[in-house]
């Protein structure tokens, strides 16, 4: 893999319970080479519920996420649940 990069990351799992509330069922900080699936949407920090449940799970991690971070990453659906993996660029 040419020009593969390996960072640390963090990626969350977010699951919608039948009454429509989301729940954080996951969140794992690792370091390796990003993938995201394709079709996957970009990372939207100005999406609530993304961010909210990214910075929890980056919380609950020790990921660090400062003030003036520049993260990407990506956020799919896969199997009921929501997957958000981000990185520092």
């Amino acid at each position: 893999m040419s020009g593969a990069r390996v960072v640390e990351q963090i990626e969350v799992v977010v699951v919608r319970l039948s009454n429509g509330v989301e729940r954080l069922v996951s969140a794992k900080a690792k370091v390796g080479v990003p993938f995201v699936p394709e079709g996957a949407q970009a990372l939207d920090l100005d999406d609530a519920m993304v961010r909210e449940f990214l910075y929890a799970g980056a919380m609950r991690e020790g990921f660090d996420i400062p003030v003036d971070a520049s993260l990407v990453g990506g956020v799919w659906s896969s199997d009921n649940r929501t997957h958000i993996l981000a990185w520092h660029e």
